[in-house]
């Protein structure tokens, strides 16, 4: 059975300690593939360096999420991705 992990933050410092192993017993139990969305601007460089050790397994994904936005802040994004 192939297992796809959906939204996972394993590059925060909290798991840090043993994040070669999470994902080798990740792996171990069949997950194929972890997709790992940051939470705001502060975490998209730990992010992207765990996808860079792990690449073709760990996946970045990098958006804004509603509660660390305020509403100004989406309106001028908007604006500039159109």
């Amino acid at each position: 059975m192939r297992l796809i992990d959906t939204h996972s933050h394993l590059f925060l410092e909290e798991f840090s300690e043993d994040f070669p192993q999470v994902i080798e017993r990740a792996r171990a139990a069949g997950v194929t593939h972890i997709f790992m969305p940051n939470i705001d601007s502060t975490t998209i460089e730990a992010m992207l360096s765990a996808c860079s050790v792990y690449k073709g397994y760990c996946f970045p994904m990098i958006g804004l999420h509603p509660t660390s936005v305020k509403h100004k802040k989406m309106t001028i994004m908007k604006k500039n991705w159109k």
